[in-house]
Formats: C-alpha cells, sequence, structure tokens
C-alpha cells in the first residue's frame, strides 16, 4: 500500500475562540496546522509560525452583490474542526474499508442469510461509497470492489 501524499496529522484547528481576518479586514478564516510527529510544530525554514495545512474561509464579503450571506462564527469554527479530522478519518476509513472487504469478500453467502438481501445491499452501497470517497484522497491506497453479485452467486 503505497503512502499519502497529503501532510501527515494530527492536525488542530487552533485557538477555537479565535478568527484571523485578510489584510483588508474583511475576509474570516480559520487556518488549520499539522502536528510535528516529534511532538512540536511544523517550521518551516526561519519561520515561528506552524505549517498552515488549509483555511476554512468566510468569501460572502466578496461577493455581497450576488446576496451571499456571511457564514457565522460558528460555522466557520465547525469547518475548521471538520478539515482539522481529514487526516483520522481518511485513515479510520480506509481500516475500516478494508476490514469490510474482507468481511464481504468471505463471509457473503452468509451475511446474506444472517441480514437479509436488503440489509446486506445497504451494507454494501455504503462500502462502496466510502471507497469512492477515500479514492478521492488516494486512489491506489483503496481496497479492489467486493466481488459482485454474479461471482457470489457462483461460490453457492
Amino acid at each position: 500500500m503505497a503512502e499519502s501524499t497529503f501532510t501527515p496529522g494530527p492536525w488542530h484547528a487552533g485557538r477555537s475562540d479565535m478568527l484571523s481576518y485578510d489584510a483588508s479586514g474583511t475576509i474570516a478564516f480559520k487556518n488549520v496546522y499539522a502536528d510535528d510527529p516529534r511532538g512540536g510544530w511544523h517550521k518551516p525554514t526561519n519561520s515561528p509560525m506552524p505549517l498552515t495545512v488549509a483555511k476554512a474561509v468566510d468569501e460572502s464579503a466578496l461577493h455581497e452583490e450576488c446576496g451571499s450571506e456571511p457564514i457565522s462564527v460558528d460555522e466557520l469554527m465547525a469547518n475548521a474542526r471538520l478539515i482539522a479530522a481529514a487526516p483520522e478519518l481518511y485513515e479510520t476509513g480506509r481500516k475500516l474499508c478494508s476490514e469490510v472487504a474482507g468481511i464481504l469478500s468471505n463471509y457473503e453467502y452468509g451475511l446474506r442469510e444472517l441480514m437479509g438481501n436488503t440489509n446486506f445491499a445497504v451494507l454494501k452501497h455504503h462500502y462502496e461509497n466510502a471507497r469512492a470517497a477515500l479514492a478521492k484522497v488516494s486512489p491506489q491506497d483503496v481496497q479492489p470492489n467486493c466481488p459482485s453479485q454474479d461471482q457470489s452467486e457462483d461460490r453457492r
């Protein structure tokens, strides 16, 4: 399995009570920072600032003529927390999909009997959606598809 190319986590949304603004003071944003795996902050060469991996931004001030409503501070903070959780969500989803792929592949007939065809189809649908979401981040990191229904019918 190839290593992911994004900045490794954990990521943090910074102080929960503080927003930043651009130089004009009209665009609010919340930085998301990466932790240094050695226990400190990533510090680019000669820079005292931590590595900013993303920003949750409210650009509504730029689009006032379109009737854009400003994003609330709570929503901006929630967006930053969601972005900060991305590496952990990705890794957890990758591991879960790997486990579910093995279960679906090895125990499909028993699961169909236990769960019923409809519930099994729902589980498989959610698994495929999770795989598709993970593939948007790292296509080489995603397990192959579960066996198709035709393949599993042959196993009976």
